[in-house]
């Protein structure tokens, strides 16, 4: 039975692995043209502005590596994980997030890819780690939407910002609870209640990577568009930055195969508001996710063959 369960389980490894493929084909045959035209422009840009463009390359790894000691320093309580460790946590999540929503692949990869018998705890951590980015988000992205709206839409975000925190500490003090007999509570117990066992201190810290891979990313959408826009204020890329990454972290329904389609639209959204054209935000958008998403997904699909359907 043991041999025929893990027959069966390389079976999905592969099919997911054949999956992930087939999308990332589409994609981009479905973007092939403005993939093209994107591409032409960053080989089109003159000798002074390669640095520039080396710059984006340079910080992908950056992003990405804060990201796994995020992960390491979120971990440590079950498991001790080595950089590289962290760091294929990471991308194995980042590749099964392709075609998965609402970032679920994240937790299934993140996890997958160890070998402790009480991994699962560690569920409650991928959550904790995604909350602190969410954090980061909607505080930057506060100036976006002033931007945007004025102060008339500032103040809905803050209510919301406001109402998140306090859902996260109830939800934090409900999983410490002993009251809560509900059986769905119960079963999800192991899996969550690694929630209550972080520090203020510890918490603290996470929103502090969270916000320093936040602005990472940040300044490498700036080179890029910089590129694009060059006649563009910087005050007005960078609120347009952060509009277009909260808007893609509050609309995750349309995150079926990736984030694109999002942030191509919150990008158009945002700048045709100031009269800027589209073509070129849309190609810059498109660059982002290129550099940052396409390639380290491309570079990590090995990483799904490895995953374990439970500890050895």
């Amino acid at each position: 039975m043991k041999s025929k369960a893990t027959r069966i389980f390389i079976i999905i490894k592969l099919a997911v692995l054949v999956s992930i493929v087939a999308f990332i084909y589409l994609k981009l045959e479905e973007r092939n043209d403005l993939i093209r035209k994107s591409v032409d422009a960053m080989i089109n840009v003159s000798y002074s502005q390669y640095d520039t463009i080396a710059y984006a390359i340079i910080l992908m790894p950056l992003n990405w590596f804060l990201e796994a000691l995020k992960w390491r320093y979120l971990s440590r309580s079950v498991t001790r994980l080595s950089y590289i460790q962290a760091l294929k946590g990471v991308f194995s999540g980042l590749v099964l997030s392709f075609i998965t929503p609402h970032g679920l692949g994240d937790y299934i990869g993140r996890i997958g890819l160890l070998n402790k018998k009480n991994r699962g705890r560690l569920v409650g951590a991928v959550f904790v780690g995604r909350v602190g980015q969410m954090m980061a988000t909607v505080t930057f992205g506060i100036i976006g939407v002033a931007m945007l709206f004025g102060t008339y839409g500032v103040l809905p975000m803050l209510i919301i910002s406001l109402t998140g925190a306090l859902l996260f500490v109830g939800f934090r003090k409900a999983w410490g609870s002993k009251r809560v007999k509900s059986s769905i509570f119960q079963k999800l117990k192991p899996y969550m209640h690694i929630i209550t066992e972080f520090s203020t201190k510890e918490l603290i810290n996470v929103l502090w990577y969270s916000m320093v891979r936040y602005l990472v990313f940040s300044l490498q959408f700036f080179l890029i568009l910089d590129l694009f826009l060059p006649e563009t204020g910087r005050m007005l890329k960078f609120g347009g930055i952060i509009w277009i990454f909260l808007a893609k972290s509050i609309l995750p329904t349309f995150n079926f195969l990736s984030d694109l389609g999002v942030r191509e639209i919150s990008a158009v959204y945002f700048f045709e508001h100031f009269h800027r054209p589209p073509e070129p935000v849309v190609a810059a958008s498109l660059m982002i996710w290129l550099v940052n998403i396409l390639v380290p997904t491309v570079f990590s699909l090995p990483l799904v063959l490895y995953l374990k359907l439970k500890p050895e």
